[in-house]
């Protein structure tokens, strides 16, 4: 799902309806040249090893040419998931020019210290007397604990603060297709407005997947612990409909019953017709 606060939607105030603002699975949209470009843009700061910080500054610059925020968020969210993100001092990869400095040696390596460690020694040295009260201290300070640990003070200063979230690299990325990244922001789209509803009717009308689609359904409404009924659908009579109450209908509402509601979409679009 995405955030409640990136959904795109349109309300009909007439005939009291919302609809989902779905983009269009067409390698000629407007939707697909947005998600084309952000995979793109990942990649790049993926190659580069470029700072989350980083990243997120290019698809905010992102945000102006396309002048759709929420679809460009929505999107980046989605692909955020894909990630993993690590601090530099983590990532094994040689190639990568943002962040390229020179690695720890030997010796830093086999304490196996981390950027808490660092900082901590930083700290320590501080308190021995050399308080940085100007700028030529601190330079004093930064190189003292850099000959410790037999590393330049550039590396030093990056190690430091390598596991801010900010500060952090993507160590790995599962690119997807633009295409198939626009299908999961649709599916996420109406989980995320299926989340607090009031109901839903599950009405599946495909004879070849009928009988397995209604027998996985159920099965997970039952495993999800759902509340639900089912009833003879009045203009069909060979056809069941499973009216599952919606998170806003029950009498606490929880995150865990909206976030069950939503891993229903996805088992309903296996079916031809619904």
């Amino acid at each position: 799902m995405i955030t409640s606060e990136l959904l795109r939607y349109k309300i009909d105030y007439k005939n009291k309806k919302i609809y989902p603002l779905l983009c269009s699975i067409d390698d000629n949209s407007a939707e697909y040249k947005i998600a084309k470009k952000i995979i793109e843009i990942i990649t790049e700061c993926y190659n580069n090893k470029s700072s989350k910080e980083k990243l997120g500054y290019m698809i905010k610059l992102l945000e102006y040419p396309y002048k759709d925020y929420k679809l460009v968020r929505g999107l980046y969210s989605i692909l955020e998931r894909k990630c993993t993100f690590k601090s530099v001092f983590e990532d094994d990869r040689k190639t990568g020019t943002d962040n390229n400095f020179n690695f720890p040696s030997e010796k830093y390596i086999a304490k196996k210290l981390t950027p808490t460690d660092v900082r901590r020694m930083v700290f320590e040295e501080s308190a021995l007397g050399n308080i940085a009260t100007t700028e030529g201290k601190r330079k004093e300070i930064i190189e003292t604990v850099s000959n410790k640990l037999e590393i330049d003070t550039e590396t030093t200063l990056k190690l430091m603060w390598s596991d801010l979230e900010e500060n952090t690299i993507i160590y790995s990325f599962n690119s997807p297709d633009p295409l198939v990244l626009l299908f999961q922001y649709n599916i996420s789209l109406i989980q995320t407005l299926l989340f607090n509803c009031l109901k839903i009717e599950i009405k599946i009308d495909s004879g070849k997947s009928i009988g397995l689609i209604w027998k996985e359904t159920l099965r997970q409404v039952k495993r999800l612990g759902l509340m639900y009924w089912l009833e003879i659908d009045p203009d069909n009579t060979n056809s069941i409909i499973c009216t599952v109450e919606g998170a806003s209908n029950v009498i606490k509402l929880t995150e865990k019953y909206g976030n069950s509601i939503a891993k229903l979409v996805p088992l309903i679009f296996k079916a031809n017709s619904w």
